[in-house]
């Protein structure tokens, strides 16, 4: 298949108007949409698209903001694919998928071949509707409006709290017929159905490889970035993540700019008590950070968007996720147009976010156990789609590992990343994240996984002044005075926290 640049010729069906940074591929034809191979591709203003290229011509097309990991360059308009080793076609395109880096996702054109594949964790999002033969970046891309509110899943949205902190896992979305591709999954064009490859061969390396791997990735992106035409800012709050990516950047930091959000998220009756302490320790511990080390810093003061800003963010997400980032995603309006950003999205992967104490390897796990993981309330469907998920795992003899990997496609993929076209304003990348590295976390061992050992190894080996200044925290009296401070300028958080004791009695 081959790829083509002239425009539809008119045809019955209308044109497709996209909203910033969605994108929609059909099996029909529409006017103005990119013939690619047999398919038809409309994407919306800002969304990047890259011709790949290799020595037998063009293999398909790059969407959204990918990172070329060994030029370590940031790639547009065209990007010739290294050579790759491999005995089939499926081999090579495994390993060229392993060196790109950044959000994107990989519509291959080659023979017998015409698949959607995303990044390591789909940080372009990809739904699909088998029975249209249509696929792009949400449900608003690929269906009409009357389709969107018909085929609305109000019972589902609703038991899911996707309101507060819900999300849809195992491949639903808020909308019936409307498939999520997962991590580690690809779309066939041909069926129109998702089947799961291994990019990465399983490994048990050794933790120093797992350091040495991570630290690569996270240098490797950042310098990709910064051969853009923005700057590039990182995150700067107490917690390890960040820590550790700040850490590996040790000899960039005069390029850098850290940036914290702000605020003491007094002004909001959603946010909790948890929230309200984390943020105030991040601005605090941040600012030793900063003076500390002599970083260009900025804080950026957090700012609540107008309820129509709320809803559009909603919409452009599908109706998929709804939490603080609704509300406060204008905090990151100041850098914006000069920066894009960087966080510590994807260190959680090695730690255990998902076990128990009392979790054991030979534990069986249930999709009742997965969702209760979750932190979500039980569903039939959902049940019914995990168990579907489990009955199709590669061979894991622990049921940690299942955990972990659970973590990455059900919570990674579908909760964080479908947010990819919500605020379509900043770029956001998550430089600890790769194909290879997702893998090295995954494969991370066991207590170095339940000790949360990692980062603060990485900062022992990078830049280990760093670990002199605390995580997460302030000190007992540090934190006894945030709250305090907090209930003197309102009383009726402790009033809150008296109901909450004598509820818990």
């Amino acid at each position: 298949m081959t790829i083509h640049s002239k425009l539809t010729p008119d045809v019955a069906t209308p044109a497709i108007t996209l909203d910033a940074w969605q994108y929609r591929l059909t099996a029909q034809p529409h006017p103005a949409a990119r013939a690619v191979g047999a398919y038809w591709l409309t994407v919306g203003p800002g969304l990047p698209v890259i011709d790949v290229l290799s020595d037998q011509g063009s293999i398909g097309l790059l969407l959204g903001f990918p990172t070329d990991l060994q030029s370590k360059r940031r790639i547009s308009g065209e990007w010739r694919a290294p050579s790759q080793a491999g005995s089939d076609m499926d081999e090579r395109i495994h390993n060229l998928l392993r060196t790109l880096g950044g959000r994107y996702a990989f519509i291959s054109t080659q023979k017998n071949r015409p698949r959607l594949y995303p990044d390591a964790v789909t940080g372009v999002s990809c739904v699909w509707d088998p029975l249209a033969k249509s696929a792009g970046s949400t449900a608003g891309a690929i269906l009409s409006d009357t389709d969107y509110d018909a085929r609305f899943d109000r019972a589902l949205y609703r038991h899911l709290q996707i309101d507060g902190e819900g999300w849809f896992p195992a491949g639903l979305t808020a909308h019936k017929g409307v498939e999520r591709l997962l991590p580690n999954h690809f779309l066939d064009l041909l069926t129109w159905t998702a089947h799961r490859f291994t990019a990465v061969p399983p490994a048990k390396p050794k933790p120093e490889d797992v350091i040495d791997g991570v630290i690569h990735t996270v240098q490797a992106q950042a310098k990709a970035l910064l051969t853009g035409p923005k700057g590039l800012a990182i995150a700067l709050t107490a917690g390890r993540d960040s820590r550790a990516v700040l850490a590996c950047l040790k000899d960039m930091r005069d390029d850098l700019l850290t940036v914290t959000v702000t605020g003491t998220d007094t002004d909001t009756d959603t946010d909790t008590d948890t929230d309200t302490d984390r943020h105030q320790t991040d601005t605090a511990v941040a600012q030793q950070l900063a003076k500390g080390f002599g970083l260009r810093h900025r804080n950026l003061p957090r700012a609540c968007a107008t309820r129509a800003a709320q809803d559009r963010f909603v919409r452009r997400g599908e109706h998929c996720y709804a939490d603080s980032n609704k509300e406060f995603h204008p905090s990151v309006g100041p850098i914006a147009k000069t920066h894009v950003f960087a966080g510590g999205l994807g260190g959680e992967v090695g730690r255990a976010f998902y076990w128990s104490e009392a979790d054991d390897p030979g534990l069986q796990v249930t999709p009742g156990l997965l969702v209760t993981r979750f932190g979500l309330r039980r569903s039939d469907v959902i049940e019914a789609r995990l168990q579907d998920w489990l009955d199709h795992l590669p061979p894991l003899n622990d049921a940690r590992d299942i955990f972990d990997l659970a973590y990455v496609e059900h919570r990674f993929g579908p909760w964080a990343m479908a947010q990819f076209c919500t605020d379509p304003t900043l770029e956001r990348y998550s430089p600890m994240v790769s194909y290879d590295a997702v893998r090295l976390l995954l494969d991370l061992p066991h207590d170095w996984k339940a000790q949360e050992k990692l980062n603060e190894a990485i900062v022992a080996r990078m830049w280990p002044e760093l670990n002199s200044y605390p995580y997460n925290t302030l000190g007992p009296w540090g934190d006894r005075w945030i709250q305090l401070q907090r209930v003197a300028a309102d009383p009726k958080i402790l009033l809150k926290k008296l109901r909450q004791r004598r509820g818990a009695l």
